[in-house]
C-alpha cells in the first residue's frame, strides 16, 4: 500500500508564507548606503568621484582634460552634485555625469537642505564673502565685512549657516549666521565647519596646537572635543547622514611621509574619536574634499493591490 505524502497544516503554511513576505519586504525596503563624493587627481587633473562609505566602487562623475574640479556638494535628493571649477566658478551635474551646466561665479559651494539654494563664496565686491543663489540665479550677499569668508555650511533645518572667517592678522574663526544675514556670532577658533545631522555639533579644523587637527563643538561654543592628535594634517570634515561617522582628508607630514608617501587620502572616524578607517589609498594621487551624500530613499517593491513606486 502506497504511503501518502505528509501534508503541512494550512495554518503552518500560511504562517511561513507571511514570514517570507515580511522578510522580503524588509529587504526590499532597505536603502543602499549613502555614498561619499570627493575630488582626486588619480587621472591627472582633479575630477569628482563617488564611492561607497567603505571606500569601495569608486566611480568618476566628471572626466575633463583641463578643468580642476573640487569641493563637491550634494543636492538633498542625491541626484546631482555642485562643485568648484578651477577655483573660480561653480557647476552642477547629474550623478551619472550628464546635464552639466555652469551655475555661478564663485567657490566653496554648499547646497541648502531644501534644495532650492546654493551658498558659496566670491570676491565680486572686493574681499571674499558668502553669497546665496537660488537655482533660478537670484543672488544675494550674506556677509558684509572687511574680512575673507569661506566654506559655508548649512544647518540641517536650513535656518543658519556656519562659515570660516579669516583676518589679516590672527587665526581663522568659525562663525554662525542666520540664513537671512542677521545675528552673526563667533563660535570657535578654526575653519572648515561641518554641521552634524542632528544640528547639535559642528566639526571643524583647528591648528590650536601647531598643526590642523579635527575637533567638534556644540553650537553654543561649549563641549569642545579633539578627535585627532597625530603627525597628519586634517582637512574638510563631513558627517555621515546618521551622525555615526565623520569623514575627512588628511596629508602626511614629518616621519609619516617615509611610510605612507606624500599623498592625501580620506579616512573616517567616530564622533568620539574612535574606530578610524582608511577609505582611499592612492600612493601617487590625492583624494580630497569628501562630501557625504544624503541617505537614498529605500526602493520598495509594490505589494498586491499597490501601485509601484514612481
Amino acid at each position: 500500500m502506497a504511503r501518502r505524502p505528509m501534508r503541512r497544516p494550512i495554518a503552518t503554511t500560511l504562517a511561513l508564507s507571511a514570514l517570507c513576505c515580511a522578510v522580503c519586504g524588509l529587504l526590499a525596503d532597505q536603502a543602499p548606503p549613502a555614498r561619499i563624493a570627493y575630488s582626486t587627481n588619480r587621472d591627472g587633473n582633479y575630477d569628482i568621484y563617488v564611492m561607497n562609505p567603505d571606500g569601495g566602487n569608486p566611480a568618476s562623475v566628471t572626466r575633463t582634460m583641463m578643468d580642476s574640479e573640487t569641493h563637491p556638494t550634494w543636492s538633498p535628493d542625491g541626484r546631482q552634485l555642485a562643485f568648484e571649477v578651477d577655483g573660480a566658478k561653480i557647476a552642477i551635474v547629474n550623478l551619472d555625469g550628464s546635464g552639466r551646466r555652469e551655475f555661478a561665479r564663485g567657490c566653496d559651494p554648499a547646497w541648502s537642505p531644501d534644495g532650492e539654494q546654493i551658498a558659496f563664496c566670491d570676491t565680486r565686491r572686493g574681499n571674499r564673502e558668502v553669497h546665496i543663489a537660488t537655482l533660478r540665479g537670484e543672488t544675494r550677499r550674506l556677509t558684509n565685512t572687511i574680512h575673507d569668508e569661506a566654506n559655508p555650511c548649512w544647518s540641517p533645518d536650513g535656518g543658519r549657516l556656519a562659515f570660516q572667517r579669516s583676518r589679516a592678522l590672527g587665526p581663522d574663526e568659525v562663525w554662525i549666521i542666520n540664513a537671512d544675514g542677521s545675528e552673526p556670532y563667533y563660535l570657535v577658533r578654526g575653519g572648515e565647519p561641518a554641521w552634524s545631522p542632528d544640528g547639535r555639533r559642528i566639526a571643524f579644523i583647528s591648528d590650536e596646537y601647531g598643526r590642523p587637527d579635527l575637533y567638534t563643538v556644540r553650537t553654543d561654543g561649549h563641549g569642545l572635543q579633539r578627535l585627532t592628535n597625530d603627525d597628519w594634517i586634517e582637512r574638510s570634515p563631513t558627517w555621515s547622514p546618521d551622525g555615526r561617522a565623520i569623514a575627512f582628508s588628511r596629508r602626511a607630514t614629518g616621519m609619516e611621509v617615509r611610510f605612507s608617501g606624500p599623498h592625501q587620502g580620506i579616512v573616517s572616524i567616530r564622533p568620539d574619536g574612535g574606530a578610524r578607517r582608511t577609505l582611499t589609498l592612492e600612493w601617487r594621487a590625492e583624494c580630497i574634499d569628501p562630501a557625504w551624500g544624503p541617505a537614498p530613499a529605500p526602493t520598495r517593491n509594490a505589494q498586491p493591490g499597490e501601485a509601484p513606486d514612481g
